[in-house]
């Protein structure tokens, strides 16, 4: 796109009170999107199975910036609420 979709006033100050324009000028614009992409895998949700309480395990996860912008992100644990579980509160 680059169509002239501004006007650009010149006015003469000189010429009393708000002065008056002499000329106008079009303004040529031009403007292209950019949209962050990224690729993560495994796909969403990550899950490790059962687990035995206080055992580990690991799983890679590749997140890759695929568009031109850089972004940066943080990796948190999902609340309760996001998991379908209810929080258990003590009495």
């Amino acid at each position: 796109m680059n169509k002239p979709i501004l006007n650009c006033q010149v006015i003469d100050a000189s010429s009393g009170e708000g002065g008056q324009a002499v000329a106008s000028i079009p303004v040529r614009v031009s403007a292209k999107a950019q949209y962050s992409r990224y690729s993560i895998e495994p796909a969403s949700p990550v899950n490790f199975g059962a687990m035995v309480k206080g055992t580990k395990k690991t799983q890679t996860v590749l997140l890759e910036n695929k568009g031109v912008l850089s972004f940066s992100f943080h990796i948190r644990q999902a609340p309760e609420e996001a998991l379908g579980r209810k929080r258990y509160e003590q009495p």
